[in-house]
């Protein structure tokens, strides 16, 4: 029996659907979920989104990427 729940699946997807090589699920995180509190105008979603990112490379140098999917 195959466990495929485990498997890491999304970075033979994203080596070809992007030709990024770089991205494995060792220095790569995905952004599954994220609240802001309270209601964040769309003139300021790109300034919470740069916080977001600024955080995360601060406490997490060693990191390369950070992969999320979002609606068309």
């Amino acid at each position: 029996m195959t466990d495929d729940k485990h498997f890491n699946l999304w970075e033979d997807w994203v080596k070809s659907a992007f030709l990024v090589q770089e991205f494995s699920a060792f220095n790569s995180l995905w952004l599954a979920y994220f609240i802001a509190g309270g209601v964040v105008s769309s003139q300021n979603q790109q300034n919470v989104f740069k916080q977001v990112l600024k955080t995360v490379y601060t406490s997490l140098p060693d990191l390369i990427g950070v992969l999320f999917l979002v609606r068309k």
